[in-house]
């Protein structure tokens, strides 16, 4: 669901709320801790970042390299 809500994140215009339905999340709070806590950011930070060309490795500690965060979110979904 993280995964669908960060490709969603990047290639849509909806709102948090509506991207947090989307992807099955009934609570938009409980998605956004969801979401930081697999990916190391709020969702919405997360869009600004990536939008201003920010890698999604530099992002989060978890992962060393851009191809380790987009297998995790392959592996979890």
């Amino acid at each position: 669901r993280v995964a669908k809500a960060s490709q969603q994140l990047l290639t849509t215009r909806k709102s948090i709320t509506e991207i947090a339905c989307d992807v099955g999340f009934n609570d938009c709070a409980h998605f956004i801790r969801q979401f930081k806590k697999r990916v190391g950011l709020p969702p919405l930070k997360y869009r600004k970042q990536v939008a201003n060309g920010v890698k999604p490795s530099s992002m989060s500690p978890h992962f060393k390299c851009e191809r380790d965060f987009f297998s995790f979110f392959a592996d979890s979904s």
